[in-house]
């Protein structure tokens, strides 16, 4: 049997029932990953609610909740709660293996391990603008830079997937 099948299992043994909250953000810790909430229920505040799986580690997914969003918090006993949907997020971090997402608002970033989508563009407009073609008194016949746009390519090819 599967973890959450076990973790189900055991809070049904104990006589505890997972039920849920709609509640409104009122602070974020960014460090930590926990929130305090206000239940739209009118009942007391919760404070240090975990919005990640795993506080203690770094994530491979990391949906940061933004103040004054809703959220659903599911209660796993009378003393564990955690935030599983988020109405509105301030950011967003996603992780696997060595590829990157970051999305906040200040833009986005695609990374793989030392490259990222930012200096690639970059590195393809200094390349293009310094392009420089040999003609025979007539049509462009050879671009003499040709390898550097190969390279890119091959770079491009590396951090992104098409599929």
């Amino acid at each position: 049997m599967g973890g959450i099948q076990e973790a189900i299992k055991k809070l049904g043994d104990k006589g505890d029932e997972v039920y849920g909250k709609i509640c409104t953000v009122v602070s974020v810790d960014a460090d930590a990953k926990t929130c305090d909430l206000k239940p739209i229920d009118g009942s007391a505040e919760l404070l240090d609610v975990p919005f990640n799986a795993d506080a203690t580690t770094a994530a491979a997914e990391i949906k940061k909740p933004k103040v004054g969003s809703k959220v659903l918090v599911v209660f796993l006993d009378k003393h564990h709660a955690q935030i599983c949907n988020v109405s509105e997020l301030d950011s967003y971090f996603l992780q696997i293996g060595s590829v990157v997402l970051k999305i906040d608002d200040s833009g986005f970033l695609i990374k793989k391990e030392n490259e990222n989508l930012k200096k690639l563009m970059n590195d393809l407009l200094v390349a293009i603008k310094a392009m420089k073609f040999t003609t025979n008194a007539g049509p462009t016949i050879q671009l003499i830079n040709s390898a550097t746009f190969t390279q890119l390519q091959t770079r491009f090819n590396n951090l992104l997937n098409d599929n």
